[in-house]
C-alpha cells in the first residue's frame, strides 16, 4: 500500500507544477485562434450545461433583462484573469487524470483507467476547451471596443 501512497505523492507533485506555470504558456497552449474550431467540437453543447453557462444566463437574464455577463473593458480584462485562473486548475487537474490513467494502465486496471479517462475528458478538457473558447471571445469584443 505504501508504493500506492508514494506514486500519488509524485502524481500530486507532478500536476500541482502546472499550476504555477505562468500565464504566457496557456497562449502558447491556444489549441486554435478560429472559434468554429471550438464549435466543431461541441463547446456551444458544453457551454449551455456548465454552472455560468447559457441555460443559468438566460434564466438570471429573464429575471433582470439589464443583465450581462461582462458590462465593460474593465470586466471584460477581469474575465481574462478567472479564465487563467480555471485553466491553471484544469490543466493541473488534467495532468494528474492523465497519470493517473497511465498508472491504471499499467497496473493493468483497464476498468479503472477507462473511468479515469472518461472523468479527465468531462472535467477538464471539456472546460478546458470551453475557456479557450471564452478566451477568443473576449479578446475579440476588447479588440473591437478599442477600435
Amino acid at each position: 500500500m505504501e508504493n500506492y501512497s508514494a506514486w500519488l505523492y509524485v502524481l500530486i507533485l507532478l500536476s500541482a507544477a502546472f499550476a504555477f506555470l505562468p500565464n504566457g504558456i496557456f497562449s502558447e497552449l491556444q489549441l486554435s485562434s478560429n472559434k468554429k474550431f471550438y464549435e466543431r467540437l461541441g463547446v456551444k453543447l458544453i457551454q449551455k450545461l456548465v454552472q455560468n453557462g447559457t441555460f443559468a444566463n438566460n434564466a438570471i437574464h429573464k429575471n433582470d433583462p439589464q443583465y450581462k455577463v461582462i458590462k465593460n473593458r474593465a470586466q471584460a480584462q477581469n474575465y481574462l484573469s478567472t479564465i487563467a485562473m480555471y485553466e491553471h486548475y484544469h490543466l493541473a487537474c488534467f495532468v494528474f487524470f492523465g497519470l493517473t490513467f497511465i498508472h491504471a494502465l499499467y497496473q493493468q486496471q483497464f476498468v479503472l483507467a477507462l473511468l479515469i479517462l472518461s472523468a479527465d475528458v468531462i472535467y477538464n478538457v471539456c472546460p478546458i476547451l470551453l475557456q479557450q473558447y471564452n478566451k477568443l471571445k473576449v479578446m475579440r469584443v476588447l479588440k473591437l471596443r478599442r477600435d
